[in-house]
């Protein structure tokens, strides 16, 4: 039965969705009681006069509703063929007519009731049942039950379909009853018990007052969120099959109405709703204000329909609208949406306001004690609100206001790591009673940073907040201390921290400032203590309470070697000079610091030059931390850009003898909603601004003069910068050299810095949009269609410059497929192609796929005199046809094969002059070189002369030597050009001396060499006779 129930939800949610969308707008096409339509007149109107109204349009009346003015109308046949027609024909008559204020089909709410089969059974990972209890924080020493369980006097109330009051899990320990009263909407009873036979049928309302009231510490069954103390007031609004129709929500609300205009009846604070429609009705928005405007706390469930949105009555705004979040661990992490909890629609129409736990892949509890084998094991938000419910009895009985319950939720609720605040899914988060609790005694409670955060500087924001604790005389005390006790606790002055009230919660206050973290020797770095203290006001007058903040201060260490870095955060602090403190405060002694500076030369092409820095020198200088030659601005909020000459987004070249510590004093600038970097033609070193990954593509660029503002595809396509962003990093093979991708992959990496070419003058905006650290194992190489490509590496010293790469494609994209050479890395070989037209440095040159020779030119620097360099290659995408790949050393002339060597060798000179080179590529119809056929004739028959044939496929030299034991060569029979096909030469059986060799049996090596660089070779025995 409960499987349809959800089947039927879906289809209204569904129907919801595209009603909304105007796919159409039948009432009929939602759930309703046959033939049956509610209608709304003044509170005035008298029985005859709806018996008029529903006779003009051929209708019964079944009768009056609680709330005066409201009638239940009916077709005199329900059941006629065209009902539907009807029913939908007479409500739009109604609708149109002036003594009616509302009209509405009778339609059904669904109970958001997941069933108890095995999909939502516990499993052996969670042997202590109740698991939601501790992911709320109800149980332990500091668990919200540890300040109240729940205080006789606070009343809830349940609307739902019935009740089976009798389960021996509904009394206290001391056999007290946990219902007060109760109505049924139904008969108009006091008896809202269900009307089958107890452990026959389900009760939705028995598992939802179970969640709340359910005895605790009485021996049996589970435990309710309130142990003790708190009643549940029973509404039965269901028919006797379980169903629920607005007819009987209606008289439900009305009757907490009229309970609550009582002056004798006890006050409710909570309202549980675990049910819903997928549309609004103005009715039950009229009523339920009614009941929020006496001060009762409405607590609907979201549904459970994802990716559907949230129902109604949870999208009211009066009301909470509680989502479902799912065990996931037993670390109990909070905040992770349930595969079925409906979320909140980007709209806003549909919301979620918080969230509580309930069963999804994992059960909420093993264990029901039956003895009347009545189970209502269960969970859906439907089990997700009541807890919410729960949670806001035990709030009041801790002498929480009604007002401040659902602010105070919100507040103190947990979302996923990484999740908006608020988002779609769980709203401000899932519930955590226990620091809701929070509020009800005075406390000073750490909120940021959270607790055991890393900082790798030594300033740090903090904030607390205080709960009925003096802010004025006595005003509260922050200090520091090292968490081992070392050093401290020492007060840091009331001028770094400011105090502000709360602007909607009482007694609240936040307390928020920053603390320089450093001992008195100087040092920073390990574990601290921030400590605020202050003394209680109220019934505690005068008791001093404190909360503490844990922290860590791990300083960034750039390692010892060639890097290039970046300076994240501000050389500004108490013990800065003016200017801010300068680089050799922080790198080691016998450093060198370097900064690229772009230029133009006489040309009008882009180039450049490295600055270094000069410690005797000003910050300003064009290596300094601040260079007047950088330009930037820093982007606040409101639109207002402050010019800024760095450290933010400079990038440096840094060479050190050992490890630089970053130990600086103070961290990121707050508030920062970007930095805007000036990009001059050419390329350009940036560092990344943020002590964290930033996405390349997430960038703006601003264009120059017109002041447009791009996306980076855009700034692409329109040629104003290239697509690569390049940085300097250590490689699989263990060496450092440039990796690059192309937008929209790449990444500004924390305290590192970047190259990136810009064709024209231009901005690039860089956002303070954390994003996580990406793979970056390869370039952006593509190729296309037939195309193939290679790539070379050159290696020297201990150094190397791989990932160049040379080929085709198909489809040629040169922003893409032609990647400009960064400027050399310090102190390594470099290698790159000279492009055809422009003699521009390249990276990668492709070129459009084609079937004659292709000749690319590169060149490598040695990084030190009289230096070893090997070049190497390897395929990257290997060619469907047969190439032929010679490299020539332009500056020897030599020639080899690059299908038959894998690496070629030279020696640098004493200027370090660059080596060029030429690879040719031609197709190669004939194929590999073979030296083949080979035939020996002759000898003492012949008077010891030797014939010998042989064939090459390839015009080649080939060369021919008579070898004797040991490798001695005897004979040389020369060397010459051949063509392809058979060839003959002749010995005469003598040695390089004339003189006759001795008899025996000696090797004849054929050698062939292509002016391409293929070699084969050959060997034959022949055998010498007298």
């Amino acid at each position: 039965m409960m499987m349809r129930a959800l089947k039927l939800w879906l289809a209204g949610i569904a129907l919801a969705v595209s009603m909304a969308v105007g796919a159409f707008a039948a009432d009929t096409d939602f759930p309703y009681v046959k033939g049956e339509i509610i209608v709304r007149m003044s509170p005035g109107t008298t029985l005859p006069q709806a018996q008029a109204l529903a006779n003009q349009y051929g209708l019964v009346i079944v009768r009056p509703l609680r709330t005066p003015g409201m009638y239940l109308l009916r077709l005199p046949d329900p059941n006629v063929a065209n009902e539907r027609t009807l029913s939908q024909e007479r409500l739009d008559a109604l609708r149109g007519d002036v003594r009616v204020q509302h009209a509405i089909l009778n339609h059904y709410a669904q109970k958001y009731q997941v069933p108890n089969d095995p999909l939502w059974s516990t499993t052996a990972e969670l042997s202590e049942g109740q698991w939601n209890l501790r992911q709320i924080g109800l149980p332990g020493p500091s668990g919200a039950w540890a300040v109240h369980k729940g205080l006789d006097g606070v009343f809830v109330v349940d609307l739902d379909d019935n009740f089976y009051m009798e389960h021996p899990d509904f009394r206290d320990a001391a056999n007290n009853s946990r219902f007060f009263s109760g109505y049924n909407a139904y008969d108009g009873s006091d008896d809202p018990r269900p009307d089958f036979p107890i452990g026959t049928g389900f009760s939705h309302g028995t598992m939802t007052a179970s969640v709340i009231i359910a005895g605790t510490d009485n021996g049996i069954g589970m435990a309710g969120v309130t142990w003790e103390g708190v009643k549940l007031i029973p509404v039965r609004i269901a028919t006797p099959s379980g169903s629920l129709p607005f007819a009987l929500i209606y008289d439900g609300y009305q009757w907490v109405i009229d309970w609550l205009d009582e002056p004798s009846n006890p006050r409710i604070i909570a309202q549980n709703m675990s049910y819903g429609a997928g549309f609004p009705d103005d009715t039950s928005d009229l009523l339920l204000q009614k009941i929020a405007d006496r001060g009762v706390v409405l607590f609907a469930a979201s549904g459970n329909s994802r990716p559907f949105p949230a129902g109604w009555p949870a999208s009211f705004a009066q009301v909470t609208s509680v989502a479902a979040t799912k065990w996931v661990s037993a670390a109990l992490e909070k905040g992770f949406p349930t595969s079925y909890s409906s979320p909140g629609s980007p709209d806003g129409l549909r919301k979620v306001d918080i969230a509580a736990p309930s069963a999804d892949t994992i059960g909420v509890w093993e264990l029901i004690y039956d003895p009347l084998l009545y189970d209502p094991n269960g969970g859906g938000t439907s089990y997700a609100c009541p807890t919410a419910v729960g949670a806001a009895a035990l709030l009041h009985s801790a002498g929480m206001a009604s007002f401040e319950i659902v602010p105070t939720l919100k507040l103190t609720a947990v979302v996923a790591p990484g999740d908006p605040v608020p988002n779609l899914d769980t709203g401000y988060g899932e519930i955590d009673v226990a620091s809701a609790m929070t509020f009800i005694v005075p406390s000073v409670k750490g909120i940021k940073p959270n607790q055991n955060s890393t900082f790798p500087y030594q300033t740090v924001n903090f904030e607390f907040r205080l709960f009925k604790v003096s802010v004025a005389a006595p005003a509260p005390v922050v200090e520091i201390a090292r968490a081992d006790g070392s050093y401290g606790p020492v007060a840091i002055p009331s001028s770094n921290w400011t105090i502000t009230p709360d602007p909607i919660l009482p007694n609240v206050s936040w307390l928020r400032g920053y603390a320089r973290l450093i001992d008195g020797g100087g040092i920073s770095e390990g574990d601290w203590k921030i400590i605020c203290t202050g003394e209680a006001t109220g019934p505690t007058d005068g008791v001093e309470i404190s909360g503490e903040i844990l922290v860590t201060i791990r300083h960034h260490v750039v390692p010892a070697g060639v890097n290039m870095i970046s300076l994240p955060y501000s050389i500004d602090g108490e013990s800065s000079p003016p200017g801010g403190r300068k680089p050799e405060t922080i790198f080691p002694v016998g450093f060198e610091l370097f900064r690229w500076i772009p230029s133009i030369d006489l040309l009008g092409n882009p180039t450049g030059s490295y600055a270094q820095y000069s410690e005797f020198g000003a910050n300003t200088q064009d290596a300094g931390f601040t260079p007047s030659s950088f330009e930037s601005f820093q982007q606040l909020p409101g639109g207002v850009d402050v010019p800024l000459n760095g450290p933010y987004g400079v990038g440096w070249w840094l060479k050190a003898p050992s490890d630089a510590v970053l130990d600086v004093e103070l961290g990121p600038e707050p508030g920062v909603e970007g930095y805007k970097i000036k990009l001059k033609p050419g390329w350009n070193q940036v560092g990344d601004p943020f002590e964290f990954f930033v996405d390349w593509n997430a960038c703006l660029i601003t264009e120059i003069p017109s002041g447009r503002v791009l996306t980076l595809a855009q700034a692409i396509s329109e040629r104003i910068v290239k697509p690569q962003i390049f940085r300097y990093e250590l490689t699989l093979g263990g060496s450092k050299e440039y990796t690059w991708r192309s937008a929209p992959g790449g990444q500004f990496v924390p305290f590192e810095s970047h190259w990136i070419y810009a064709i024209e003058e231009c901005w690039v905006s860089v956002p303070p949009t954390e994003a996580p650290e990406r793979s970056r194992a390869n370039n952006s190489t593509h190729i296309r269609g037939d195309g193939w490509a290679y790539s070379l590496t050159a290696t020297s010293g201990g150094t190397s410059d791989s990932n160049n790469v040379f080929g085709t494609t198909r489809g040629l994209n040169e922003l893409f497929d032609v990647v400009p050479e960064p400027p050399a890395a310090l102190g390594s070989v470099s290698l790159w192609f000279t492009a055809r037209t422009t003699e521009q440095a390249l990276t990668q040159e492709l070129r459009e796929l084609s079937g004659g020779k292709e000749v690319w030119t590169f060149s490598v620097r040695p990084p030190k005199p009289n230096e070893d360099v090997t070049v190497t290659w390897r395929e990257v995408q290997s060619p469907n046809r047969r190439l032929r790949m010679t490299l020539r050393d332009m500056a020897t002339g030599r020639t080899v094969s690059m299908q038959t060597n894998g690496s070629y060798r030279f020696t640098a000179d004493e200027q370090m002059t660059p080596r060029s080179f030429t690879v040719t590529v031609l197709p190669d119809a004939v194929g590999r070189l073979v030296v083949s056929g080979v035939r020996i004739a002759g000898g003492s028959r012949a008077g010891g002369q030797f014939t010998i044939n042989y064939s090459v496929n390839v015009e080649s030299t080939v060369s021919l030597r008579i070898v004797g034991a040991g490798g001695k060569v005897i004979a040389d029979l020369g060397s010459a050009s051949r063509s392809p096909g058979t060839q003959s030469v002749t010995w005469n059986g003598r040695d390089s001396r004339g003189a006759a060799v001795a008899p025996g049996v000696y090797m004849l090596q054929i050698t062939a060499e292509t002016t391409d660089g293929q070699r084969a070779r050959t060997t034959s025995p022949i055998t010498v006779t007298r």
